[in-house]
């Protein structure tokens, strides 16, 4: 695929995605979680909080995925095992702040999904002042995670 291929191929599933465009399943479980804390008695606070970014897209897409791991030159490309998709995740803070987040504030989501890019991006931004590391921010990162995806109130 050349690159003008690619680029083409990136802005349209960008566009869905700023769309709101349903994805690929419905069932939001399916959907790797974004922000997990993990009971870890080794840390001072007892929680390890990783942040994750994920793009899940059909397996006719997978060249595009594959690109987006060499055009932003991070993150990793796996193929689902039922082989009908496949998720592009970023796991290294410093790419998430460096990255994606310049990313998505160049081209904001103009979708429900923007509310939990916003959640996202606190988080990131407690990470990075090392809030995460005491208890009033890890309290702060539970009541964000709380309110995203199916935990968030459309009322």
């Amino acid at each position: 695929m050349g690159s003008r291929m690619v680029r083409d191929a990136f802005v349209l599933v960008y566009k869905n995605l700023r769309a709101g465009a349903p994805p690929l399943s419905s069932r939001e479980g399916e959907r790797p979680p974004p922000l997990s804390l993990r009971e870890r008695g080794r840390y001072s606070i007892g929680f390890q909080v990783e942040l994750t970014f994920s793009l899940t897209q059909h397996s006719r897409d997978t060249q595009l995925m594959k690109s987006l791991v060499e055009h932003l030159d991070c993150g990793r490309y796996i193929e689902r095992p039922d082989r009908f998709a496949g998720v592009f995740t970023v796991n290294k803070l410093k790419d998430i702040e460096e990255k994606i987040v310049p990313l998505f504030n160049q081209y904001p989501l103009q979708c429900v999904k923007s509310l939990d890019y916003a959640d996202f991006k606190r988080v990131a931004e407690i990470i990075k002042d090392k809030g995460h590391l005491t208890a009033s921010g890890l309290d702060q990162i539970r009541k964000i995670k709380s309110g995203m995806n199916s935990g968030r109130n459309h009322g």
